[in-house]
Order: C-alpha cells, then structure tokens, then sequence
C-alpha cells in the first residue's frame, strides 16, 4: 500500500501569523493621527479598498498610493508603506511552529 504524504500546509497570514493594527479602528485613528490627515477618509478609503485587498485583487502599492493621493500625504509611497507596516506585529509562537 502506497502511503500517503502532505504536500502542503498553508496558514493565513492576516490574524495568524501577523496581526496588523492598521486593520482596526484604533490603528487608522493612531495612523491619521500621525500622518495628519482626516480619520473619517481614512476609514473611508480603507472600507472601499478592504475586501480586494484581502483577496489579493489590489495590491498593497495600490491601497497606499490611493491613501497617498486622496489625502494629500506628504510622504513617499515607501515612507507610508513602512509607516503602515510598522504597525504589524508577528505573532512569533505560531512563526515558530510553521518553521518546524
């Protein structure tokens, strides 16, 4: 009998492996904050751009270029990118398992 053999194990990377602050009310009212800009259109911005987002239909580049030019920030594109990143935060006991 032939056995069997896993060929992939596949993890969400969203809430499991990393959680990112900027995905919450709290974390885009601390960002619009920080980058000066009105929360409400950020809020705004983030609903419309959300679910292609999450299903990878729009890029990463392309939601924060959209922050980047409706609200007139004054940042590059790769100073916002790492402001909006820095908000992420690995969950490091679920990093360790998928590494093993």
């Amino acid at each position: 009998m032939k056995e069997d053999k896993i060929k992939a194990i596949v993890f969400d990377m969203g809430g499991v492996i990393f959680s990112s602050d900027g995905g919450t009310y709290e974390g885009r009212e601390r960002l619009a904050g920080e980058i000066s800009v009105d929360v409400k259109k950020l809020h705004e911005i983030w609903f419309r751009h959300k679910e292609d987002l999450i299903k990878g239909r729009e890029s990463e580049d392309e939601y924060i270029r959209e922050i980047k030019n409706f609200l007139n920030v004054d940042l590059s594109l790769e100073e916002l990118k790492n402001k909006i990143r820095s908000y992420n935060r690995i969950n490091h006991e679920i990093l360790s398992f998928v590494k093993k």
